[in-house]
Parts: structure tokens; C-alpha cells; sequence
């Protein structure tokens, strides 16, 4: 077949439905996908943003209520967020009554003085709520705190200090009571910081420390890094102690640890051998996190006597009685004297 013929051939080919129809779609589809291809080299990825799940969330707030039924009665509540903030709500079917379980310009005010940072009215911080008291109150927690909301007088009250599981992974946190402050050890020193300020400075308490003679929980060298100090609290306060040890003259002990990964690996510390000379020498400090002050207790009596069995109370051994006093038992070296001593703080 000659070129003349060929072209002849096409032209009444093209002049076919079925043939004219399958050039139509193989040239759309390929225009789309050219525009596909061009439309792929700037996507506008702020307005897909726009319409995410947790964007929408926020114009439409809450489009549903999950019912919260009250133990041993007929009640229930549920909370429900919309343009006018969040909002607890207690029902009750056969009264066919509700009403606002806080009153969140208290709440919101309660909040505020106990946790040293402001708080909206209309954000309500809770998320659930547990009835208390014969209904006549309402236990609730923010962060690691626990507090309760009297429903008659609307005055909140400060319960307990809640360990978190994020706050147990923070092994090198040490929390006040309250959870405002938050004591770690560094470079063998303590320091201080605010617990909630994610800037928050840290605050130098100390500047003695060194290995061996830290305020650290370990005295391994690993100093660069925040770890957790040996303190201990008072209740309801924003002091704490420290039963420090000097074992810097005290001989090295070696032990091979056959657990470990790829090879076992040799481990020092300190430890006396009966009848050795050098043994740690104890301290007991006390500091104040808000204040940033510290002090030595004059509790010296025998040579490299030992402190232990402290217990804090007030008048007696009383736990968490007052802040003023810490009631520690110091022993001589041989064990033939050992007393019970009152320190003020």
C-alpha cells in the first residue's frame, strides 16, 4: 500500500463513532493527566489543612453529649463545649431538672490561687468529674493535682498530689507537694525550677557538690544531664531535706556486671569494709524551693556518727504535723549510743 492509499485509509477510519470516540477519551485522559502532573508541582497544603478533623473540631466544638450516670441514682451528668466555653451539667430525669455543676467564675478564680496562673471562665480546664460525699461534691484533677468542688458553697478544696503515668516517666522530676516546683540534681548540684513553665530557669541551690559527694540520688558520673536528687518533702510545703553523704575518702569496691550488652562491663562505688578507717560522713540540709535558701543542721555529735529513721511531724513524731520541725535518730559508729533529735528547719 502506497502513502496515498494509507492516508485514505485513516481518514475513514477516523470517520467511524466507535474509532472517533476511543481518540476522544485516550486525549482527555491524557489532559488530565498532564493537569494531575501540573497541579502536583504546588499543592496548597494550607488550605487541606484547613479542613483536617481537629481544624473542623474547633468551629463546630462539641455536636454530642456522652451521659455520665452518678452511682446509686437515678442522675447523671455530661460536659459539652460550644461558643459560650465548657460546661458540666447535672440532670435529673425524674425531676426534669438540670444544672451547671460549677459555678466556673469560682472555679476559674479557686484555680487560679492555688495553681499561681490565670484561668478563663470560659475554659474550663476539667475534663471529668467524680461524685463525692453523698453527691454533695465533686472530686476533679488538673495535672497531677486533685482538688474538690463543694456544689452548695462552690468552694474548691486541695485534696492530693496524683503521680501521672507522663509524670512518672520523669524519673528526674522530684514535684512538690502542690506540683509548683519541680528540684533535680545536676552536676551533682540541686537546683530548683517552676513545674508547669516549659522556659522555666533553673535556679542553683547548691555549688558544693561533686562525685562522691553529691546531692544527686547516684553518685555515678554521669553529670551533664538532669537526674533526680535525694530529697525528700515536707507535706504541704514548698520545703525540703536532704540526708547528704561525704564518701569521697571512703575506698572503692569493684564488681563485674555479667548482664551486660555486648560485654560485661567493671562497676565502682563506694563501700567500707569493716574495720576500715574512712566511713561517709552524713548531713542533713534543708531548703526552701520558693524562697531559694538553704541551711545546715547543726546535728554533729560523734565522730562519723551516722543520720537516720528521719520522720517530720510537729511536738512529736508526727507525719506531716509542721514544717518547722524534722524529727531524725543519729547513732554513734559502734552502735552503743543512738538518739532521737528534734531539728529546726
Amino acid at each position: 500500500m502506497n502513502v496515498s492509499a494509507f492516508l485514505h485509509r485513516v481518514r475513514d477510519l477516523t470517520r467511524s463513532p466507535l474509532v472517533f470516540s476511543v481518540m476522544f477519551v485516550f486525549v482527555f485522559t491524557s489532559s488530565l493527566s498532564f493537569a494531575q502532573e501540573t497541579n502536583k508541582v504546588n499543592p496548597n497544603y494550607e488550605l487541606a489543612e484547613k479542613f483536617t478533623s481537629d481544624k473542623v473540631r474547633e468551629l463546630l466544638y462539641d455536636t454530642s453529649i456522652n451521659v455520665n450516670w452518678i452511682e446509686n441514682t437515678d442522675q447523671f451528668w455530661y460536659r459539652f463545649k460550644n461558643n459560650n466555653g465548657t460546661h458540666f451539667t447535672l440532670v435529673d430525669p425524674v425531676k426534669e431538672t438540670k444544672q451547671p455543676v460549677f459555678d466556673n467564675v469560682k472555679l476559674a478564680s479557686a484555680l487560679s490561687k492555688y495553681l499561681n496562673k490565670p484561668y478563663d471562665p470560659l475554659h474550663n480546664p476539667v475534663s471529668t468529674i467524680k461524685f463525692v460525699k453523698e453527691n454533695k461534691a465533686v472530686e476533679f484533677q488538673i495535672d497531677s493535682l486533685k482538688f474538690e468542688y463543694d456544689l452548695s458553697t462552690a468552694a474548691v478544696t486541695f485534696i492530693d498530689t496524683v503521680r501521672t503515668p507522663e509524670r512518672q516517666r520523669e524519673t528526674w522530676k522530684s514535684f512538690s507537694p502542690d506540683s509548683v516546683y519541680v528540684v533535680f540534681a545536676k552536676n551533682h548540684n540541686l537546683f530548683v525550677m517552676d513545674a508547669e513553665d516549659p522556659d522555666s530557669v533553673e535556679h542553683q541551690l547548691t555549688t558544693e557538690g561533686e562525685r562522691w559527694y553529691s546531692f544527686a540520688s547516684s553518685d555515678d558520673d554521669t553529670t551533664t544531664k538532669r537526674v533526680r536528687a535525694r530529697v525528700q518533702w515536707f507535706e504541704n510545703s514548698h520545703k525540703l531535706y536532704v540526708v547528704r553523704q561525704d564518701r569521697r575518702k571512703v575506698n572503692d569496691l569493684w564488681v563485674i556486671d555479667v548482664l551486660s550488652e555486648p560485654r560485661p562491663t567493671l562497676e565502682t562505688y563506694k563501700y567500707p569494709m569493716p574495720g576500715e578507717e574512712n566511713v561517709p560522713q552524713y548531713e542533713l540540709w534543708f531548703f526552701n524551693a520558693e524562697k531559694r535558701t538553704k541551711v545546715k543542721a547543726e546535728a554533729d555529735k560523734w565522730i562519723d556518727q551516722a543520720i537516720g529513721g528521719t520522720y517530720i511531724g510537729g511536738g512529736g513524731i508526727f507525719i506531716g504535723k509542721t514544717n518547722d520541725k524534722l524529727y531524725f535518730v543519729r547513732r554513734s559508729r559502734d552502735w552503743k549510743d543512738i538518739e532521737l533529735c528534734a531539728a529546726d528547719t
